[in-house]
């Protein structure tokens, strides 16, 4: 009984009772609106952090360390001044309109070079995941006609003189990394690739 009086005079500190003094009626309302109210639509994120803003604002991870030449080297496999010629001549989609095109392809190259997870690029270029998600998956088949006539095939002679590497595998002519991600195969002639 003292615990129905606690949650009564709880309710009515939180909603004044209504003018016509209808208890049931105003108890009535009172749960539905603090049981059956849906809860907010926040992420993970922003019911972790509530200081957060909540808005992705993109961060220009290429200017921060653009000048430091040996490093960027390392991470992405370009000089910085080859790096921008390469953002000129390479248009990416308008996924992650926050990001400059120097900061899109950047986050391509990372990928490519090291493959972080796109809950990493996601904090480090401060985008949403499923932003980092589309601009990888629309990037690849762009770099891929722009820069195909760089990959150069082993003939079959080149091929045949891999074999025996391995004791075990002696017709092996060489080994697929295995990665979480997808490979792209070949659609004609993949029996010469393989």
């Amino acid at each position: 009984m003292d615990r129905r009086r606690q949650m009564l005079a709880l309710l009515m500190s939180i909603t004044p009772p209504p003018a016509h003094n209808d208890f049931i009626e105003y108890v009535h309302s009172v749960l539905v609106t603090i049981i059956c109210r849906p809860p907010p639509s926040l992420n993970i994120k922003q019911r972790l952090f509530t200081e957060l803003d909540i808005y992705f604002q993109g961060r220009d991870v290429f200017g921060m360390f653009w000048h430091q030449e040996y490093d960027f080297f390392e991470i992405t496999g370009e000089t910085p001044q080859t790096f921008i010629s390469l953002s000129n001549e390479i248009i990416l989609p308008g996924s992650a309109r926050v990001l400059s095109k120097e900061n899109k392809l950047l986050l391509v190259f990372l990928w490519l070079r090291s493959y972080p997870s796109y809950h990493f690029l996601s904090t480090l270029f401060n985008i949403s995941v499923s932003t980092v998600k589309v601009l990888i998956k629309l990037a690849i088949p762009i770099l891929d006609n722009h820069l195909y006539m760089f990959l150069e095939w082993p003939t079959i002679t080149e091929w045949e003189n891999f074999r025996n590497q391995w004791p075990k595998l002696p017709m092996a002519v060489g080994a697929i990394d295995g990665t979480s991600h997808e490979v792209y195969r070949p659609v004609h002639g993949q029996r010469q690739y393989f």
